[in-house]
């Protein structure tokens, strides 16, 4: 065969391998819409799709109190609880227990709230623990912890209150998750891409979801609440036509929170008094909630706090059932009703 011929032969065989081996691109999974029919339009807001796991306050306790290794936070640990009686066993027991606990000076205004925390802290240590009191130094301003947050071994716990018996809590051992919820707990919060650590941060999400997940219905539920994106955004459905329940608890309600409250009812919102003495802080709609432990309030934007928009069926029914409960509870909301 001509030489000529052969090279040329040898060139279209290269080109017409090189085309078979790189075909046109796709398009990226990033552009096609999700299928979900409750889901945000992409790119709206991030879901943490898991895995997780609903777990008891009594399973929780008991893995704490077989833990080596614990970090933990809270806003309020109360010296007669079985958990703080959790933590005291297991570091008696020779495990590594740190504790978070918003600052001493923060929380002595508050009166009970301070010599609960001092106890519990004083009982700790006694045992072997370290306790870490937030001064609430953290840039921009001084706002000490909010959040409950746990690892114990290597798994996180989330919870929305102060890990009462009724609460709802989330196990989670997603990696990025526990590097955001144990710098949380260090004091040093950085959010992961779908779980965030600093309130403004938590409510901007909970706005975004409020805002723009599909779906007939909103559950809405806080302890302390007042005018803000959250407020607004629960108006604007409501105006758009969607049902939306609100639960806010009775004892926070103040005149400036009248003022919100009466607006939103105004605009058509099942707006509910919660009598007890605490609830969960979530937003249900369809087949996902955002759920986390930021109160719906202007303030403290700073605070350690936690947020998060979640698909786990489990978590879903969970939080639902929680709500349902809490609403055989309530009392409509009236202007005249005093707090």
């Amino acid at each position: 065969m001509d030489s000529r011929l052969r090279l040329v032969l040898v060139v279209f065989a290269f080109v017409l391998c090189a085309q078979t081996a790189n075909p046109t691109p796709s398009p990226s999974p990033a552009a096609t819409p999700s299928s979900s029919p409750s889901a945000a339009p992409t790119g709206a807001y991030p879901v943490d799709a898991g895995p997780f796991a609903v777990v008891s306050e009594a399973s929780f306790e008991s893995i704490v109190a077989a833990g080596k290794t614990i970090q933990f936070s809270t806003y309020l640990l109360n010296p007669s609880s079985t958990l703080e009686q959790a933590l005291v066993s297991a570091a008696a027991a020779g495990a590594s227990v740190e504790v978070s606990l918003p600052s001493d000076s923060f929380v002595q205004s508050l009166g009970d709230v301070y010599q609960e925390d001092m106890q519990s802290a004083q009982n700790i240590a006694n045992a072997g623990g370290t306790v870490m009191w937030d001064a609430g130094n953290q840039s921009p301003n001084a706002q000490p912890l909010h959040a409950k947050l746990a690892i114990v071994d290597g798994t996180a716990y989330l919870d929305g209150r102060n890990w009462d018996s009724t609460d709802v809590i989330v196990s989670d051992t997603g990696v990025a998750d526990l590097l955001a919820i144990g710098n949380a707990i260090a004091l040093n919060p950085t959010d992961s891409p779908t779980l965030d650590t600093v309130k403004q941060d938590a409510l901007s999400l909970e706005t975004t979801y409020i805002s723009s997940t599909s779906g007939s219905t909103i559950d809405y539920m806080t302890e302390s609440f007042g005018a803000g994106n959250v407020a607004n955004a629960l108006i604007a459905r409501a105006q758009a036509g969607l049902t939306v329940h609100a639960i806010v608890l009775k004892s926070d309600v103040s005149t400036s929170e009248k003022t919100t409250l009466t607006q939103m009812q105004q605009a058509g919102i099942d707006v509910e008094l919660n009598p007890g003495s605490g609830s969960e802080k979530l937003a249900i709609i369809g087949t996902t909630a955002w759920f986390g432990s930021s109160n719906s309030t202007a303030g403290v934007p700073y605070q350690i706090d936690w947020g998060a928009v979640f698909s786990d069926p489990n978590v879903i029914a969970t939080l639902q059932s929680n709500f349902d409960a809490t609403l055989t509870t309530c009392t409509p909301y009236s202007s005249s009703v005093s707090s």
